[in-house]
């Protein structure tokens, strides 16, 4: 089966998550044919609404004229969605849990994504950082 794909590029600006979480609901509401309830659609609108304020707030490089991108890409048995920015990125090996004693106002992204979504990888390259989620659709 040929995948479909929403690519959303705008720049490193807060006032955005209001339309990537938009976007985020449409895309999930439109695959067609899969048993796609709401609990996969509020996953994946807290994922990605995450995943590209990880990307605004913490790249050391994103100038507020880098451009985030995200890509939303329907596949057979998932929804596959990569955030990329221009930030070195980090190791999602070494980033701790949330001190959830302490309540703290930040910190629970990266949680967040990995309790959401099924698959979670970082990619680097030279000049990008780009977080890889899935969801699976239920069969």
């Amino acid at each position: 089966m040929e995948s479909r794909q929403v690519i959303l590029k705008f720049s490193n600006d807060l006032d955005y998550l209001r339309l990537v979480a938009g976007v985020s609901r449409l895309v999930c509401q439109a695959i067609k044919g899969k048993n796609i309830q709401e609990d996969f659609v509020d996953a994946v609108e807290l994922a990605v609404c995450e995943a590209c304020s990880n990307a605004m707030v913490h790249a050391p490089y994103s100038a507020p004229s880098a451009e985030i991108v995200v890509i939303f890409q329907v596949l057979q048995d998932r929804l596959m969605i990569q955030v990329r920015d221009p930030g070195p990125g980090f190791d999602l090996d070494h980033v701790s849990l949330p001190d959830f004693e302490a309540h703290p106002e930040t910190g629970y992204g990266i949680y967040l994504i990995k309790s959401m979504m099924d698959e979670v990888e970082n990619l680097k390259d030279e000049k990008h950082h780009t977080l890889v989620m899935a969801k699976h659709f239920l069969v």
